[in-house]
């Protein structure tokens, strides 16, 4: 990241007028806020500025990745009864398998093409490793919104920040601007476009559950602004949002609040929060008749055991087999362990409890986690041998260095703040589309790392200078 970049444009912000510090919170303030259980998220008031150089690393990053994702679940061997198929199956709880079960199959073009996020760190050091990723999400993103809110928060202040600060280098002109990053909700436009070329107008049903509050906060706002960057394209697309009680399927009709539609968006997982009849909404979701954004098969290789099947050597040859590059694929994740391959390590001289989280492999929203400070050193060991169950990884947690950067919170106005920073790439029909930032307040960790998540108490920004 382009610290210094960054430390210009938080200097020009700070030397702005009290009035100018008025008018510009007065427009911040129009802003919808990000609550979720009842907590505001503070949103950044600088770009986080990537060079060209680590741009191009963090974009050769994810397609790694992501070309890893697509050779391991398109292979003709990735079947039951194969060990790459077997660990991530068996890695997953009840409700998880049940959905990869009853999963309709798709195809290659399919599996390049969903939408992900892909979660990790931009170490900020000069002999740093690189992005590093510690999980993907690739069954219902979220925070596309939130995304979107930090970009006009940052086009906001970019109207009060000196002109050359957020231009072009006259050097490189082609490149992207300091205040420039990518429109998630165009992305996202092309993406159902695409899913029924030819159309002028598509009617899109948006599965939400209870039990998600985010979802709620989210996707409403996020399918407004996506149905407007189709609208600039010429093409409509009407969102229904709808909970799985809402939709119908009589006679092969597909409706939702009484509706016929073109695609299914799922946003839904588990429906186990029900008491009422949703077997038509099931039927849509395992039927492979419907258009379905968000694929159920999308959930067995969102499981974290992927980050330790690539970090054990005993399944490299057959990863190697499937096309994975498995050398590439270990320099963007930390070293990730079974349980069984974790109990091996020595914990008593070599490797630090404290340097490593616990995650179940199968949960998400910052559930199912376990740093190492946060155990005695006989509760790591209890944990290592299963007393929390076998579905569980061991990953080595990447260290960041704490930031300043300006912010704005609801109620509080502009002010700076040291802060880590995360780097969470989205990838759409095949390609990136952005890179999403949560940064955690350093004064919260000085006990440890903790969950990066608004309810913990992250703000949201963009990554600029995305290629």
């Amino acid at each position: 990241m382009d610290i210094a970049a960054l430390a210009q444009w938080t200097s020009a912000l700070q030397a702005l007028t009290p009035p100018q510090q008025r008018e510009l919170t007065q427009q911040l303030a129009s802003i919808p806020p990000i609550t979720i259980a009842g907590k505001q998220a503070s949103v950044l008031l600088a770009p986080l500025p990537l060079t060209p150089p680590a741009a191009t690393q963090l974009a050769q990053a994810v397609y790694t990745l992501q070309d890893a994702l697509v050779a391991i679940e398109s292979h003709p061997s990735f079947l039951p009864g194969q060990v790459v198929y077997d660990r991530l199956y068996q890695s997953l709880s009840a409700q998880g398998k049940y959905l990869v079960d009853h999963a309709p199959p798709v195809s290659p073009r399919t599996m390049r093409r969903r939408f992900r996020r892909i979660d990790g760190f931009l170490p900020l050091g000069p002999h740093s490793p690189g992005p590093q990723f510690i999980e993907v999400n690739q069954s219902a993103p979220l925070a596309i919104s939130f995304y979107e809110r930090a970009r006009q928060a940052l086009a906001m202040t970019a109207a009060y920040i000196p002109a050359i600060q957020a231009a072009p280098a006259p050097s490189a002109p082609n490149t992207p601007g300091v205040a420039d990053s990518p429109s998630l909700y165009a992305a996202l436009a092309s993406w159902f476009i695409d899913a029924a070329p030819g159309r002028s107008s598509l009617t899109v049903a948006v599965s939400m559950e209870r039990g998600y509050l985010a979802k709620f906060v989210d996707l409403p706002t996020a399918t407004a602004g996506i149905a407007q960057a189709a609208r600039e394209r010429g093409v409509e697309l009407r969102f229904v949002l709808a909970q799985p009680p809402e939709f119908g399927y009589q006679s092969g009709r597909m409706t939702v609040r009484g509706h016929s539609f073109d695609v299914l968006w799922r946003n839904t997982v588990y429906l186990a929060n029900y008491d009422v009849d949703i077997a038509d909404y099931q039927a849509i979701r395992y039927s492979p008749a419907v258009v379905q954004q968000n694929d159920l098969r999308a959930w067995l290789l969102r499981s974290k055991e992927l980050f330790a099947l690539a970090w054990d050597d005993t399944v490299q040859a057959t990863l190697t087999a499937m096309g994975v590059d498995v050398p590439a694929l270990r320099r963007i994740m930390p070293p990730t362990y079974s349980l069984a391959a974790a109990q091996q390590l020595d914990w008593q001289h070599a490797h630090r409890r404290q340097d490593y989280i616990a995650k179940r492999c199968d949960d998400g929203f910052g559930q199912g986690l376990v740093f190492g400070h946060q155990c005695t050193a006989s509760q790591w060991q209890a944990l290592l041998a299963g007393s929390r169950g076998q579905d569980w990884v061991v990953q080595q947690l990447v260290p960041v260095a704490p930031v300043e950067v300006p912010l704005y919170t609801p109620g509080h106005g502009i002010h700076t703040q040291a802060v880590t920073l995360d780097c969470n790439p989205y990838t759409v029909g095949g390609t990136l589309a952005g890179v999403l930032a949560r940064a955690m307040p350093a004064a919260q960790q000085t006990a440890g790392p903790q969950a990066m998540n608004i309810v913990a108490g992250a703000a949201i920004g963009a990554y600029t200078g995305v290629v």
